[in-house]
């Protein structure tokens, strides 16, 4: 490997693990085996590619948090104002009873674990039921969890008012569609900057193919 700067690349070395930083040059060795690099591989490209990755996690985690807090919204308040509560506690608003158990099996385990105050206050001043009401509770769960509620439970009504929020035609495809809401021509435009900002970055390789950004999905 090409090192132009070595005083810059021991300081490099200093905040960044060899080996962390080892998975960005893997792709500029022509030998797997022996780690032999093909010509003209430079550092500097690697700390590039290092640099591409750490912002694209973060473009990726700004925008999942987005969406999770705007589901996990949606969901307490539609559920809530219809069915109270403890919507989330009683099975019979559930298609699947082992389902149902799952998800109530997970959102206890994480009031067990959690010292956040809103839940801890709830347990002063209350002993039944055994769990806070939703708009505490469901604060705790994942976004998973809140998929698979939303995809057992039973009034469908509710469910398609929740999807046409997200602008989602059919509520079945809801689980799989958590991600298409306001934010997607937001997240498109700053991730083609991104692409755009570090050319030597090889997106073939992420498994985008040519010509990606005429395919509906980026439009």
């Amino acid at each position: 490997m090409l090192i132009d700067n070595e005083s810059e690349a021991i300081a490099v070395l200093q905040r960044i693990s060899y080996f962390r930083l080892a998975c960005y040059w893997r792709p500029m060795e022509y030998d797997k085996i022996i780690h032999m690099f093909k010509p003209e591989s430079h550092l500097d490209d690697v700390l590039k590619l290092y640099k591409f990755d750490s912002e694209l996690k973060s473009l990726l985690f700004n925008f999942i948090q987005h969406i999770e807090i705007a589901v996990r919204t949606q969901i307490i308040q539609k559920f809530s104002i219809k069915y109270g509560p403890f919507w989330f506690m009683d099975k019979r608003l559930f298609s699947n009873e082992e389902i149902f158990k799952k998800h109530l099996n997970s959102l206890q385990k994480a009031i067990e674990r959690t010292n956040d105050d809103f839940i801890l206050d709830y347990f002063k001043r209350y002993d039944n039921p055994n769990m806070p009401p939703a708009w505490k509770t469901l604060e705790l769960a994942t976004l998973g969890t809140l998929s698979r509620m939303y995809s057992n439970f039973s009034d469908n009504v509710v469910k398609k008012q929740i999807a046409r929020n997200f602008s989602i035609p059919q509520h079945e495809f809801m689980r799989n569609w958590l991600y298409t809401i306001d934010l997607h021509n937001i997240f498109i435009t700053k991730l083609k900057a991104l692409i755009e900002n570090y050319p030597s970055v090889d997106i073939a390789a992420m498994g985008f193919p040519q010509n990606w950004q005429q395919e509906p999905l980026w439009q």
